[in-house]
């Protein structure tokens, strides 16, 4: 009976070795990854400006304000940072909340919710998503920088973004 106690208690260490007990959990870079929270917050929150071409409109200059997200506490403590396949690309994910403003006031301090999602196990590549009502921005990043973006409402494609500090 211990042996199977024993076995139990060590499938569960080795099973939740990359939960996290915190916002900060990942801060020491777990697992072989190069960045924790710290690293995806500075990419992440603050203040961004750019400028949005969504069709039937002029160019608009926009301003957003992100931050992280409050922990939900009905999701997980668990992170996806586990491959299961050797081709798999692990995802690391910080939701995020905020509000946009663009100068043509189509959006005038629209709260919105989104998500930054990192590919690897390093910090130099991920994508950018802010919803805000029924239009969605998503911006890919690369070593630092944030391209162009597409604008989407529920249908499809309506314009470009973009965004920088």
């Amino acid at each position: 009976m211990r042996l199977a106690t024993l076995a139990s208690a060590l499938l569960l260490t080795t099973l939740c070795a990359g939960c996290g007990g915190g916002d900060d959990a990942d801060d020491g870079a777990p697992g072989g990854y190069g960045f924790g929270a710290a690293e995806v917050s500075a990419v992440t929150t603050g203040d961004f400006k750019g400028t949005a071409t969504i069709s039937g409109r002029p160019t608009t200059a926009l301003t957003l304000r992100l931050d992280k997200a409050p922990t939900s506490t009905t999701r997980a403590a668990c992170g996806n940072r586990a491959l299961v396949h050797p081709l798999c690309v692990s995802t690391t994910s910080m939701e995020l909340t905020g509000t946009l403003s663009t100068d043509d006031k189509s959006f005038d301090a629209v709260a919105v919710h989104g998500a930054f999602d990192a590919y690897g196990d390093q910090l130099t590549q991920g994508t950018l998503r802010v919803v805000a009502g029924a239009t969605t921005f998503s911006f890919p990043w690369s070593n630092g920088a944030f391209a162009t973006g597409v604008v989407t409402d529920s249908a499809s494609k309506i314009g470009d973004a973009t965004l920088g500090r």
